[in-house]
């Protein structure tokens, strides 16, 4: 499976039995050589905070939960997420990292 950035896959988990919705943040020329990407969980129940904001009426990204998964557990594509929303991720990593 070609695993490219900014889009949501489900993943399967190694601690349970449960799917994990994540957006991919890992740039595609690292996900074509590395076996693992970097990625954002998202959640429907979560503390709105300034690493977190919405993508759709229910669902968050969460940037103060960034993480490495192994590409085996990358289980199906959902979407990919429109150019704001990947704005607002580039604007909030860089206020938590850069600035």
């Amino acid at each position: 499976m070609n695993i490219l950035q900014y889009n949501i896959y489900t993943f399967n988990s190694e601690n349970s039995e449960e799917m994990i919705y994540a957006v991919v943040l890992s740039p595609n020329e690292m996900n074509e050589v590395l076996k693992t990407v970097i990625v954002a969980p998202l959640c429907n129940q979560c503390d709105i905070t300034p690493t977190t904001f919405l993508i759709d009426d229910i669902t968050r990204v969460r940037l103060d939960q960034i993480t490495t998964i192994e590409k085996i557990n990358v289980d199906n594509y959902i979407a990919k997420i429109n150019d704001s929303q990947i704005q607002k991720i580039k604007n909030t990593l860089d206020e938590m990292l850069i600035k």
